[in-house]
């Protein structure tokens, strides 16, 4: 990152990229913790800001900055982990916007481990399903939507059985996991008015599943077929805006050999500055940090 130019090149970005094409899907967003100067420099500008935030860790400071008037809509808050009841009223009273990282929580140990949509939805809030890093496992929202309906189930049915709660989330519905990793995503991200679900008016964002493929034949259901079977290798055809990007499961308008080219330079590029030697049999890996 450029220090000497931050966060002063905002503003360069957002003339140079993100003023003249009001219907692009891509939009400028600030990352910043809890840092106020940065929050405000984002604001002047309009841009929302985005927070990795570990409720355990962080949820003591929600009270202050509520108080403060610095939490509201633009905020868009990650993971959410272990928050107490109190940040989830805060969150809600505020308008903060929330998405919750399966695999990511539970990969990487985050808190607890356990993503926190069984707390959003308690308190209201329809947290959208976030993948939050691609390059520990890639960006599939396919397994994304199965990993948070196994997760909720084992942690529910156990809550059930040791702790006799009653009132624990012991299922996710697949519809209502497909809208948490398609509306509900669109509204954390401010898109809720362009893509999201099939509205007139809304750009034409489509994906098309081949369901005579032999591991969804014969489908009983529509929302349980994409939910709990459906993988990338059935999408058949993509549209975005209304222009097909993917059509008989081959990717259009992509030299794959000079994608993967300039993929390889750069992760070259990145081992060799950090002076890491690859190993692709490797079974151990420097620097690790151990969940607690």
């Amino acid at each position: 990152m450029d220090k000497a130019h931050w966060p002063g090149n905002w503003q360069r970005l957002q003339d140079k990229y993100f003023t003249d094409n009001p219907e692009s899907l891509v939009s400028l967003a600030v990352m910043a913790q809890l840092e106020p100067e940065l929050w405000a420099e984002a604001r002047r500008l309009g841009l929302s800001i985005v927070t990795e935030f570990f409720g355990a860790e962080m949820g003591s400071e929600l009270e202050s900055l509520h108080q403060q008037g610095l939490l509201g809509p633009d905020n868009i808050f990650n993971h959410c982990t272990a928050l107490p009841d109190r940040g989830w009223k805060i969150l809600r009273e505020a308008g903060v916007r929330v998405n919750v990282c399966p695999r990511s929580d539970s990969h990487y140990g985050i808190e607890s481990g356990m993503f926190a949509i069984e707390a959003a939805q308690r308190h209201g809030i329809n947290p959208g399903l976030s993948v939050d890093n691609e390059t520990s496992y890639s960006t599939d929202m396919f397994m994304e939507m199965r990993v948070a309906f196994y997760l909720q189930r084992v942690m529910g049915m156990h809550q059930q059985q040791c702790c006799d709660s009653e009132h624990a989330l012991k299922t996710l519905p697949a519809a209502q996991l497909l809208k948490a990793a398609t509306l509900d995503g669109a509204v954390c991200a401010g898109l809720q008015d362009k893509v999201g679900s099939l509205t007139p008016g809304k750009q034409a964002d489509l994906v098309l599943i081949s369901v005579s493929d032999l591991n969804l034949y014969p489908s009983g259901n529509a929302f349980g077929t994409v939910v709990h079977a459906a993988e990338r290798s059935n999408i058949d055809t993509v549209m975005i805006g209304g222009r097909i990007v993917k059509q008989n499961g081959k990717v259009l308008g992509v030299d794959s050999a000079r994608l993967r080219a300039a993929i390889d330079e750069s992760r070259k590029h990145l081992f060799a500055a950090s002076g890491y030697q690859p190993d692709i049999f490797a079974d151990t890996f420097l620097p690790l940090v151990q969940a607690d």
